[in-house]
């Protein structure tokens, strides 16, 4: 039984390894398993050594009852031997009425529950391995989840692009652990950088897994189109999102993705896109925006879709772009009120000093402090780009 796969509804025998070296103990446990979890599979030793032994030669043990008094071990060293030879199996203690408190330490340390031999029946026992069991599952998979947060953040730029007479800045907030929201920065020849923010249906651990598979399809596509157009500069936008389109539909998950693909020149101040069911705004120098709204369906719903490319549009001097994901106007307060796009470039406006990074993370402040401290049931993600004005 692996804990990555564990039901506690299920039916499957537990492997249980009972470490006691006193025999009436022993055969008062292995009377209380077969009343009280007549699925299990028992091994019984009697020392440490032992232990370590069957430890290593049987891999299907699921959970380890351990008496922390054994003829070549004691206390908390018994414990701390066991669980550093492999941690990753749960283990319950089974203490004496004088070992109670050395037993608390070892859940401290890392055992999932503690028995006093005088005090449990049967129920107590079933109860103890099944809850090992549950903790541990739930414990290996918080692991699991803190691992991919930390992959996920290796997945997003680490810093941004510094291109010359532009403030540019990239944040996304995540609704849990990982996120399904997806932004990145591309660098293209000539000066050109590719700008993308999207958006997997849904947030959690299963949508950042269709962002990462996104990411890969929208990198090895940009260069693809590139190599066989002679140079970077000349990325077929809309292509790229074609092709990326096809490769999403092939991964038979429910999960669809609206993302934004922009491409800045800084040079000439221009700026082209593709979108594929997400928009984006154009704030001029007074604050009035236009909506850049989409060119095509959303990814990975609609077999054959189109997409096409805007033509360039100048990015003046004081103006801005915002591309966002809708985490942060469909943010909603008690009475049911969102966020709303009217808010969302207020804030963006308030104040023309501020920086992009400072933008983003006053538009999340003030998304959070308008749910009222809610909980995010959204990602938050976004791109900011400003150019600035020469004096």
């Amino acid at each position: 039984m692996s804990l990555a796969t564990l039901d506690m509804t299920s039916d499957d025998q537990i492997t249980i390894l009972l470490v006691e070296d006193d025999r009436i103990a022993a055969q008062l446990v292995m009377h209380l398993l077969r009343i009280g979890l007549p699925d299990h599979t028992l091994i019984t030793v009697a020392s440490l050594q032992e232990t370590l032994t069957e430890l290593d030669s049987n891999p299907t043990i699921d959970v380890v009852l351990l008496d922390l008094n054994l003829p070549d071990s004691a206390g908390l060293e018994t414990f701390q031997s066991v669980y550093a030879h492999r941690s990753q199996t749960p283990i319950a203690i089974l203490s004496g009425d004088s070992d109670e408190a050395i037993a608390v330490e070892a859940v401290r340390r890392g055992a999932q529950d503690y028995l006093v031999k005088s005090r449990f029946d049967e129920n107590h026992l079933s109860r103890a391995i099944r809850f090992a069991l549950e903790r541990a599952h739930r414990q290996h998979i918080e692991q699991e989840v803190v691992a991919a947060e930390r992959v996920q953040q290796l997945l997003y730029p680490s810093t941004a692009p510094d291109v010359a007479g532009y403030d540019i800045a990239g944040a996304a907030f995540a609704a849990e652990h990982v996120s399904g929201d997806y932004f990145d920065f591309i660098p293209m020849s000539n000066g050109r950088l590719g700008i993308i923010v999207g958006d997997v249906s849904g947030h959690g651990l299963g949508p950042s897994l269709k962002m990462a598979e996104t990411r890969a399809y929208l990198h090895a596509l940009t260069y693809e189109t590139a190599s066989t157009k002679g140079k970077l500069t000349n990325v077929d936008l809309a292509d790229v999102l074609t092709r990326t389109n096809e490769l999403l539909l092939t991964s038979q998950t429910w999960q669809f993705v609206s993302l934004f693909f922009l491409s800045l020149d800084p040079s000439s101040g221009t700026y082209t896109y593709a979108s594929a069911g997400h928009d984006g705004w154009h704030l001029k120098a007074d604050g009035s925006p236009t909506g850049l709204e989409s060119t095509g369906p959303i990814l990975g719903v609609i077999n054959d879709a189109d997409f096409a490319n805007t033509e360039p549009v100048t990015l003046a001097e004081g103006e801005m772009l915002l591309l966002a994901t809708d985490g942060f106007v469909e943010a909603m307060n008690a009475k049911h009120e969102l966020f709303g796009k009217d808010r969302l470039i207020d804030v963006l406006t308030s104040d023309p000093t501020a920086t992009s990074e400072a933008m983003l993370n006053n538009l999340w402040q003030s998304a959070r402090e308008f749910s009222g401290g809610a909980p995010q049931t959204d990602d938050m993600t976004g791109v900011v780009i400003r150019r600035l004005s020469v004096s």
